[in-house]
Formats: structure tokens, C-alpha cells, sequence
């Protein structure tokens, strides 16, 4: 019999399924409902699509870094492209 570590109930792997295993060391053991529910989660997590930057907020970021007071270089922009990447995709 196993305990699950997400909803606490007692099942039966070789009767009733589930998983049981390891987070790095970490033992853990989830019911069917508990693994099913983050096999679900993890799937549409995986379906987002990215998203870039269209034209017009490249241009915003290019003169963000332009009119900014310290002297920017193509790590500056870099770093500020990515920044805005990340804000739109999170």
C-alpha cells in the first residue's frame, strides 16, 4: 500500500495504478487521480505557444535603450530584449 504525497489517500499501485519513485532524492507516490491531474498540467503547460516581439516593440525597446542615461552596448540591448520576451511569455 502507498500513501500519496499530493492528497494523502492509500492505494494500490499494482491494482489500481499511480506511480511511485523519485524527485532527485526525494522519495514520492501519487494515487491515479493525483498523477493523472499533473500529467494533465504538465501537458498544457507544454501547449503555450511562445510569443515574440513584433516590430513595434523592438523599435520601443531600441529607443528605451537609446534615450537611457548610462552609455548602452549590445549586451544592454540584449539583456533588454530579453527582458521584454520574458514579460510577455510569463
Amino acid at each position: 500500500m502507498n500513501q500519496c504525497n499530493v492528497c494523502d489517500c492509500d492505494f494500490d499501485i499494482e491494482a489500481e495504478g499511480g506511480i511511485d519513485g523519485h524527485f532527485g532524492i526525494l522519495p514520492v507516490s501519487f494515487c491515479p487521480t493525483c498523477y493523472a491531474c499533473m500529467c494533465d498540467m504538465a501537458d498544457q503547460a507544454s501547449f503555450r505557444e511562445w510569443e515574440g516581439l513584433t516590430d513595434e516593440e523592438i523599435a520601443l525597446v531600441c529607443s528605451e535603450c537609446a534615450a537611457s542615461a548610462h552609455n548602452w552596448n549590445d549586451i544592454s540591448f540584449a539583456r533588454a530584449i530579453e527582458a521584454k520576451l520574458k514579460e510577455k511569455n510569463t
